[in-house]
């Protein structure tokens, strides 16, 4: 199960970013000709909560590398060990799945709104 865990997360991963963000990103600017996502400099509330975002993702993928790349460097990052067991773990797998096709779904019933 460990093997296996190891491999799917960096590629749920990139699914992840990729259909969350980037495919309907890219749509959106083949369609208006500009970045959807314009979060910048500027002192306002939401480019704050981007920071938060980015900082979450950076570290999350930091994460799910390390654990791709050694299970003994991952223990250094201390997991909480009662969440490591089978029934669980499968859990949290199903749910991510579901998570992507939930997300999924809801992109493509936006569908153009997006643009507005």
């Amino acid at each position: 199960m460990d093997t296996a865990l190891r491999y799917f997360l960096p590629v749920y991963l990139l699914v992840y970013f990729a259909v969350v963000f980037l495919w309907r990103s890219y749509l959106v600017w083949k369609r208006i000709g500009f970045n959807p996502v314009p979060l910048g400099d500027t002192n306002i509330p939401i480019n704050f909560i981007g920071m938060i975002f980015r900082v979450i993702a950076v570290v999350s993928v930091i994460i799910v590398l390390v654990y791709f790349v050694s299970s003994d460097w991952y223990q250094y990052l201390t997991p909480i060990v009662w969440l490591q067991e089978p029934v669980l773990t499968i859990i949290g797998l199903v749910l991510l799945v579901l998570s992507l096709v939930w997300i999924l779904t809801a992109q493509v019933h936006i569908g153009n709104s997006w643009c507005l």
